[in-house]
Protein backbone atom coordinates (compact mmCIF):
# COMPACT_ATOMS: atom_id res chain seq x y z
CA UNK A 1 0.00 0.00 0.00
CA UNK A 2 1.39 3.63 -1.03
CA UNK A 3 3.00 5.55 1.71
CA UNK A 4 0.97 8.73 0.96
CA UNK A 5 -2.10 9.37 -1.38
CA UNK A 6 0.48 11.42 -3.42
CA UNK A 7 4.11 12.96 -3.27
CA UNK A 8 4.21 16.36 -5.11
CA UNK A 9 7.98 17.56 -6.05
CA UNK A 10 7.45 21.48 -7.19
CA UNK A 11 10.25 23.41 -9.18
CA UNK A 12 10.89 26.40 -10.32
CA UNK A 13 11.94 26.63 -13.71
CA UNK A 14 14.05 29.94 -13.32
CA UNK A 15 16.20 28.57 -10.13
CA UNK A 16 19.80 28.79 -10.41
CA UNK A 17 20.59 25.62 -8.56
CA UNK A 18 19.20 23.42 -11.12
CA UNK A 19 15.59 22.86 -9.88
CA UNK A 20 13.98 21.28 -12.96
CA UNK A 21 16.78 18.20 -13.05
CA UNK A 22 16.97 17.87 -9.42
CA UNK A 23 13.06 17.34 -8.94
CA UNK A 24 12.67 15.19 -12.12
CA UNK A 25 15.70 13.12 -11.49
CA UNK A 26 14.61 13.02 -7.63
CA UNK A 27 11.36 11.47 -8.55
CA UNK A 28 12.46 9.25 -11.46
CA UNK A 29 14.65 7.54 -8.17
CA UNK A 30 11.70 7.41 -5.44
CA UNK A 31 9.84 5.68 -8.25
CA UNK A 32 12.74 2.77 -8.26
CA UNK A 33 12.55 2.76 -4.61
CA UNK A 34 8.92 3.15 -3.93
CA UNK A 35 7.12 1.48 -6.61
CA UNK A 36 3.11 2.05 -6.83
CA UNK A 37 3.51 5.12 -4.85
CA UNK A 38 1.97 7.64 -7.13
CA UNK A 39 4.34 10.55 -7.33
CA UNK A 40 3.53 14.20 -9.75
CA UNK A 41 6.45 16.67 -10.50
CA UNK A 42 4.68 20.01 -11.11
CA UNK A 43 6.39 23.46 -12.59
CA UNK A 44 5.26 26.90 -10.26
CA UNK A 45 4.55 29.25 -12.94
CA UNK A 46 4.74 32.53 -11.21
CA UNK A 47 6.14 33.94 -7.15
CA UNK A 48 3.64 32.10 -4.61
CA UNK A 49 2.44 29.52 -6.98
CA UNK A 50 4.00 27.05 -4.97
CA UNK A 51 2.25 28.37 -1.54
CA UNK A 52 -0.86 27.52 -3.29
CA UNK A 53 -0.26 24.31 -4.91
CA UNK A 54 0.54 23.06 -0.76
CA UNK A 55 -2.60 25.12 0.19
CA UNK A 56 -4.84 23.41 -2.24
CA UNK A 57 -3.92 20.14 -0.93
CA UNK A 58 -4.55 21.42 2.66
CA UNK A 59 -8.05 21.07 1.57
CA UNK A 60 -7.91 17.31 0.58
CA UNK A 61 -8.27 14.19 2.70
CA UNK A 62 -5.74 11.94 2.63
CA UNK A 63 -1.67 12.30 3.78
CA UNK A 64 0.30 14.20 1.28
CA UNK A 65 4.30 14.57 1.40
CA UNK A 66 5.37 17.97 -0.43
CA UNK A 67 8.95 17.99 -1.44
CA UNK A 68 9.87 21.53 -2.72
CA UNK A 69 13.07 21.52 -5.11
CA UNK A 70 14.32 24.50 -4.05
CA UNK A 71 16.45 27.20 -1.80
CA UNK A 72 14.93 28.51 1.33
CA UNK A 73 12.57 30.89 -0.45
CA UNK A 74 10.69 27.86 -2.26
CA UNK A 75 10.11 26.22 0.85
CA UNK A 76 9.52 28.70 2.25
CA UNK A 77 6.42 28.93 -0.02
CA UNK A 78 5.50 26.06 0.50
CA UNK A 79 5.32 25.75 4.24
CA UNK A 80 3.25 29.07 4.40
CA UNK A 81 0.53 27.13 1.99
CA UNK A 82 0.48 24.08 4.40
CA UNK A 83 0.58 26.30 7.51
CA UNK A 84 -2.29 28.85 6.42
CA UNK A 85 -4.32 26.18 4.34
CA UNK A 86 -7.08 24.50 5.31
CA UNK A 87 -6.68 21.26 7.65
CA UNK A 88 -9.02 18.22 6.01
CA UNK A 89 -5.67 16.40 5.30
CA UNK A 90 -2.22 15.60 6.79
CA UNK A 91 0.51 17.83 4.45
CA UNK A 92 3.86 16.80 5.23
CA UNK A 93 6.68 19.05 3.57
CA UNK A 94 10.19 18.50 2.39
CA UNK A 95 12.93 20.30 0.63
CA UNK A 96 15.45 18.89 -2.11
CA UNK A 97 18.30 21.55 -1.92
CA UNK A 98 17.87 23.59 -5.30
CA UNK A 99 18.55 26.85 -5.13
CA UNK A 100 21.35 29.67 -3.91
CA UNK A 101 20.53 29.41 -0.35
CA UNK A 102 20.15 26.23 1.14
CA UNK A 103 20.35 27.18 5.24
CA UNK A 104 17.44 24.93 6.37
CA UNK A 105 18.85 21.67 4.76
CA UNK A 106 23.09 22.57 5.51
CA UNK A 107 21.36 22.88 9.43
CA UNK A 108 18.66 19.98 9.41
CA UNK A 109 18.86 18.06 6.66
CA UNK A 110 19.96 14.11 7.81
CA UNK A 111 21.91 12.72 4.36
CA UNK A 112 19.37 10.04 4.04
CA UNK A 113 16.05 11.77 1.94
CA UNK A 114 14.58 9.03 0.15
CA UNK A 115 15.53 6.30 3.05
CA UNK A 116 13.65 8.37 5.19
CA UNK A 117 10.51 9.18 2.76
CA UNK A 118 10.76 5.67 2.45
CA UNK A 119 10.21 4.85 6.16
CA UNK A 120 8.09 7.89 6.30
CA UNK A 121 9.91 9.02 8.55
CA UNK A 122 7.84 12.44 9.75
CA UNK A 123 8.91 14.48 12.32
CA UNK A 124 7.82 17.69 13.76
CA UNK A 125 9.60 20.60 14.06
CA UNK A 126 9.42 24.11 15.54
CA UNK A 127 8.49 27.19 13.45
CA UNK A 128 8.53 30.49 13.22
CA UNK A 129 5.08 32.73 13.37
CA UNK A 130 5.24 36.79 12.10
CA UNK A 131 2.37 38.53 12.63
CA UNK A 132 1.51 42.87 12.03
CA UNK A 133 0.26 44.73 9.55
CA UNK A 134 1.02 45.68 5.44
CA UNK A 135 -0.51 48.19 3.81
CA UNK A 136 -3.05 48.76 6.74
CA UNK A 137 -4.56 45.31 6.58
CA UNK A 138 -3.65 42.40 9.38
CA UNK A 139 -0.35 40.18 7.92
CA UNK A 140 0.70 36.54 9.22
CA UNK A 141 3.49 34.86 7.91
CA UNK A 142 5.77 31.42 8.74
CA UNK A 143 9.18 30.77 8.56
CA UNK A 144 11.09 27.29 8.78
CA UNK A 145 14.16 28.68 9.64
CA UNK A 146 14.83 31.90 10.32
CA UNK A 147 13.89 36.07 9.85
CA UNK A 148 15.49 39.25 11.08
CA UNK A 149 15.26 43.31 10.87
CA UNK A 150 17.93 45.35 9.93
CA UNK A 151 21.31 44.39 7.81
CA UNK A 152 19.73 40.78 6.71
CA UNK A 153 16.67 41.94 4.70
CA UNK A 154 18.29 44.87 3.31
CA UNK A 155 21.32 43.04 2.06
CA UNK A 156 18.60 40.37 0.68
CA UNK A 157 16.69 42.73 -1.13
CA UNK A 158 19.57 44.26 -2.66
CA UNK A 159 20.99 40.96 -4.03
CA UNK A 160 17.14 39.94 -5.15
CA UNK A 161 17.74 43.18 -7.42
CA UNK A 162 21.28 41.38 -9.13
CA UNK A 163 22.39 38.58 -11.17
CA UNK A 164 24.50 36.94 -8.99
CA UNK A 165 27.43 34.10 -9.17
CA UNK A 166 29.98 32.44 -6.93
CA UNK A 167 32.20 36.05 -7.16
CA UNK A 168 29.97 38.67 -7.59
CA UNK A 169 27.86 37.68 -4.52
CA UNK A 170 29.90 38.24 -1.95
CA UNK A 171 31.50 41.95 -3.19
CA UNK A 172 27.72 42.59 -3.61
CA UNK A 173 27.48 41.78 0.11
CA UNK A 174 30.32 43.41 0.96
CA UNK A 175 29.92 46.73 -0.42
CA UNK A 176 26.29 46.77 1.09
CA UNK A 177 27.08 46.30 4.30
CA UNK A 178 29.31 49.31 4.50
CA UNK A 179 26.88 51.09 3.47
CA UNK A 180 24.23 50.48 5.92
CA UNK A 181 23.66 52.44 8.76
CA UNK A 182 20.35 50.93 10.93
CA UNK A 183 17.08 50.43 11.00
CA UNK A 184 15.34 52.16 14.41
CA UNK A 185 12.44 49.59 16.80
CA UNK A 186 10.62 50.20 19.62
CA UNK A 187 10.60 47.66 22.41
CA UNK A 188 8.31 48.71 25.60
CA UNK A 189 8.63 52.57 26.07
CA UNK A 190 11.95 52.60 24.10
CA UNK A 191 13.28 53.24 20.36
CA UNK A 192 16.58 51.50 20.13
CA UNK A 193 18.78 51.37 16.64
CA UNK A 194 19.72 48.24 15.73
CA UNK A 195 21.93 47.04 13.13
CA UNK A 196 20.99 43.74 12.75
CA UNK A 197 17.96 41.82 14.91
CA UNK A 198 17.97 37.49 14.35
CA UNK A 199 15.30 35.22 15.63
CA UNK A 200 16.47 31.56 14.81
CA UNK A 201 15.40 28.04 15.18
CA UNK A 202 18.44 26.37 13.59
CA UNK A 203 22.04 26.99 14.34
CA UNK A 204 23.77 28.73 10.96
CA UNK A 205 22.32 30.97 8.29
CA UNK A 206 23.41 32.88 5.12
CA UNK A 207 25.68 29.78 4.14
CA UNK A 208 28.57 30.92 6.59
CA UNK A 209 27.42 32.70 9.81
CA UNK A 210 26.98 30.14 12.88
CA UNK A 211 24.88 31.16 15.72
CA UNK A 212 24.03 28.92 18.80
CA UNK A 213 25.61 25.59 18.61
CA UNK A 214 23.11 24.43 20.94
CA UNK A 215 19.61 25.60 19.21
CA UNK A 216 17.41 23.07 18.95
CA UNK A 217 14.33 23.15 16.45
CA UNK A 218 11.97 21.34 18.30
CA UNK A 219 12.10 22.39 22.10
CA UNK A 220 9.97 25.57 21.49
CA UNK A 221 12.20 28.06 21.69
CA UNK A 222 14.07 30.31 19.38
CA UNK A 223 17.01 32.26 19.79
CA UNK A 224 17.61 35.85 19.27
CA UNK A 225 20.34 37.62 18.58
CA UNK A 226 19.93 41.19 19.05
CA UNK A 227 22.91 43.85 17.49
CA UNK A 228 22.57 47.64 18.58
CA UNK A 229 24.31 50.10 16.26
CA UNK A 230 27.63 49.59 15.04
CA UNK A 231 29.86 51.01 12.27
CA UNK A 232 30.51 49.30 8.85
CA UNK A 233 33.78 47.85 10.32
CA UNK A 234 32.78 46.82 13.58
CA UNK A 235 29.85 44.56 11.68
CA UNK A 236 32.53 43.53 9.23
CA UNK A 237 34.60 42.62 12.47
CA UNK A 238 31.14 41.11 14.02
CA UNK A 239 30.08 38.97 10.81
CA UNK A 240 33.88 38.03 10.84
CA UNK A 241 33.71 36.47 14.64
CA UNK A 242 30.56 34.98 13.51
CA UNK A 243 32.02 32.98 10.81
CA UNK A 244 34.72 31.18 12.62
CA UNK A 245 33.22 31.35 16.38
CA UNK A 246 29.52 31.99 16.25
CA UNK A 247 27.30 34.36 17.50
CA UNK A 248 25.75 33.95 21.30
CA UNK A 249 21.83 34.81 21.22
CA UNK A 250 20.63 37.92 23.54
CA UNK A 251 17.84 35.82 24.62
CA UNK A 252 15.90 32.84 24.08
CA UNK A 253 12.01 32.94 24.30
CA UNK A 254 9.09 31.62 22.82
CA UNK A 255 7.24 35.24 21.84
CA UNK A 256 8.87 38.24 21.01
CA UNK A 257 7.63 41.86 20.50
CA UNK A 258 8.42 44.71 18.68
CA UNK A 259 6.92 48.17 17.04
CA UNK A 260 7.94 50.16 14.13
CA UNK A 261 8.82 53.27 13.80
CA UNK A 262 8.55 53.67 9.94
CA UNK A 263 8.03 50.96 7.43
CA UNK A 264 10.70 48.65 8.10
CA UNK A 265 11.50 45.47 6.15
CA UNK A 266 11.33 41.93 8.23
CA UNK A 267 13.24 38.58 6.20
CA UNK A 268 11.50 35.23 6.61
CA UNK A 269 13.72 32.70 5.18
CA UNK A 270 15.05 34.63 2.72
CA UNK A 271 11.67 35.93 1.69
CA UNK A 272 11.32 40.20 2.39
CA UNK A 273 8.44 42.09 3.07
CA UNK A 274 7.47 45.71 4.17
CA UNK A 275 5.79 46.55 7.34
CA UNK A 276 3.48 49.32 7.86
CA UNK A 277 5.03 52.64 10.22
CA UNK A 278 3.75 52.41 13.65
CA UNK A 279 3.00 48.90 12.98
CA UNK A 280 3.28 46.36 16.03
CA UNK A 281 5.10 42.84 15.49
CA UNK A 282 4.65 40.08 17.51
CA UNK A 283 6.96 36.67 16.79
CA UNK A 284 6.32 33.54 17.73
CA UNK A 285 8.21 30.14 18.34
CA UNK A 286 5.58 27.54 17.27
CA UNK A 287 6.25 24.58 19.14
CA UNK A 288 6.66 21.21 16.78
CA UNK A 289 4.40 22.90 14.16
CA UNK A 290 5.38 21.31 10.78
CA UNK A 291 5.52 17.89 9.86
CA UNK A 292 8.47 17.76 7.87
CA UNK A 293 10.60 14.33 6.54
CA UNK A 294 14.31 15.49 6.87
Amino acid sequence: MPSFNEIIVIYNPISTGGSKANAEQFAEQLAKQMPGQKIKVMRSEYGGHAEKIAADYTAKKGTWLIVSSSGDGGYNEVINGILNGQTNGAVVASVLPSGNANDHHTAMGSGNLFGNIEKVKIQRIDIIKAESTVGGKPWTRYAHSYGGFGITPDTVRELNTKELNQFNEKWYVLTHLLKFKYVQLKTGENIYRYTSIVFATIGQMSKVINLADDASPTDGKMEVYETKYQSPWQLLRLLFKASFIGMTESKRVTTYKLRTVAPTLIQLDGEVERLDSEADITIRCIKRGLRTIL
